[in-house]
């Protein structure tokens, strides 16, 4: 009988890291970027005005000038993974192309 209580409470104590939920971080990256925000872009605008509306971008692709993508992840510590990408292409520092995506 003596045995077995610290048998019981050793495999207690191996067990009780498995039944407590383990607290994470929400995690945000990125540019946050808003259906609003999106709605303000129209065709034609510069690249001035865009910052105006979406701010700086974070992602600068060094290949291609003439294109700007915004990058917004949130991971919520125990809840599914919220991405969000918008690519504007300029053509002439004038807004061309107006990609939205949101997974």
């Amino acid at each position: 009988m003596k045995k077995i209580i610290p048998i019981l409470f050793i495999a207690c104590a191996l067990t009780s890291c498995s039944l407590v939920p383990v607290q994470k971080m929400d995690i945000e990256q990125g540019n946050f970027i808003t259906q609003e925000n999106v709605n303000k872009l129209h065709l034609g605008m510069t690249t001035k005005q865009v910052k105006e509306i979406m701010g700086t971008p974070e992602l600068l692709n060094t290949f291609t000038a003439n294109r700007v993508d915004y990058v917004y992840t949130n991971e919520p510590g125990n809840r599914t993974r919220v991405e969000r990408s918008l690519v504007l292409t300029f053509y002439k520092k004038k807004l061309t192309n107006i990609y939205w995506n949101m997974r």
